[in-house]
């Protein structure tokens, strides 16, 4: 039998978001679901979609070179892969809390997570909430899904020039 230090944290029915990215970055339902419009502003819930705006967002990022803090949002990546599998939230420079899909959210060790979730980490400055709020509302944006949040724009290149 193996031994294993995972713990559930939330149940999959009180989890608030939709996947692993929503969640290390703090953006639940109300957040991501509606723009100021009242208008859906991305398909929540598409773990694809929110792969792809990881992707995206990642460079924006400042990757931290050494051990990962408490606070930091812990990449996981698959050598040869662009898109990164699975994002969660360093408890401590070893332990991490993560959403599985759309399941529940579990404490657990680095390498405590299925096969498939990738072979090696990178540790990131977690960003502010609001900071991935407008990213994602950006994004949706370029990919012609919905609103940019008032007083924002956005260069050909995907920089955001705040108001």
């Amino acid at each position: 039998m193996y031994h294993h230090t995972i713990e559930l944290i939330t149940p999959a029915a009180d989890a608030n978001c939709p996947t692993c990215v929503a969640y290390a970055l703090g953006l639940t339902f109300k957040s991501i679901q509606w723009d100021a419009s009242g208008r859906r502003n991305c398909l929540v819930g598409w773990v694809n979609e929110w792969t792809e705006f990881l992707e995206w967002y990642l460079p924006k990022l400042a990757a931290r070179k050494n051990e990962p803090e408490e606070g930091d949002l812990i990449v996981y990546c698959l050598t040869g892969n662009p898109v990164p599998p699975h994002v969660g939230i360093a408890m401590s420079a070893a332990r991490v809390r993560s959403k599985w899909g759309k399941g529940s959210v579990w404490a657990h060790d680095h390498w405590e997570v299925p096969e498939g979730f990738g072979d090696f980490i990178v540790a990131y400055k977690m960003p502010p909430r609001e900071m991935s709020e407008v990213e994602l509302a950006c994004w949706v944006n370029l990919r012609g899904g919905g609103a940019l949040p008032q007083g924002q724009k956005r260069l050909s290149d995907g920089t955001l020039l705040l108001s």
